[in-house]
């Protein structure tokens, strides 16, 4: 308990795949903007000995499958965790101007795009996206939180000079609630986890900018 409310209070979370990683850390103070969106609503997947296999199962509460609360992690929640997380600092972009959007993208809209997600046309340009957000259970390795980060950067071109995605995957202990459990300590633990995940898309980054 103590480590999540270290991870929350810090705002501070990696299987990954990237190109064009030269001059990704660099900023230009005050003529830089990053956009930030949060992703849609969490999806479940349980894996269990006799039942598993439906998306979403646990919040739909199918029988065989351990309930989840409704909707523990909605995209409101998200921007106001991401604007918190300062991401513009851990990207290495300290002096990046930050804007959260309210309302997630569709996937197909943010795998599609060639260019930007937004209509700003700032020279130096940014995009932290959540994609996807899965809840798995399994009943062999355990229960992680999966984190589906896409990122790029844009220059005066309109197709990016950078990008890079990666899924984060943080550990689980407090959900599906035990009985007694403590309901606030266990939506605290998920919202570290995704800050987790968001702290080593970071970290993956930096080391991938770092001069060799």
């Amino acid at each position: 308990m103590k480590m999540i409310k270290q991870l929350l209070a810090l705002c501070c979370a990696a299987m990954a795949t990237g190109a064009h990683a030269a001059g990704a850390g660099q900023s230009v103070p005050g003529d830089c903007e990053l956009h930030v969106w949060p992703g849609d609503k969490l999806k479940a997947v349980y894996n269990g000995v006799f039942h598993g296999g439906t998306v979403d199962g646990a919040l739909k509460s199918r029988s065989g499958y351990p309930p989840l609360p409704q909707d523990p992690l909605n995209s409101a929640r998200q921007a106001a965790l991401l604007e918190a997380a300062r991401p513009q600092a851990l990207l290495g972009r300290p002096d990046d101007r930050l804007i959260v959007h309210a309302d997630p993208l569709e996937s197909r809209v943010i795998r599609t795009t060639p260019g930007r997600l937004s209509n700003s046309n700032a020279a130096c340009y940014g995009e932290l996206v959540v994609d996807d957000i899965v809840f798995r259970q399994d009943a062999v390795s355990g229960t992680v939180l999966l984190t589906l980060f896409r990122y790029r950067r844009f220059g005066p071109a309109p197709a990016p000079e950078y990008r890079f995605a990666n899924w984060g995957k943080a550990t689980i202990k407090l959900l599906p609630l035990k009985p007694g459990g403590n309901l606030a300590a266990a939506i605290a633990e998920l919202e570290a986890a995704y800050l987790e995940d968001l702290k080593r898309f970071a970290e993956v980054i930096g080391k991938q900018a770092r001069p060799k």
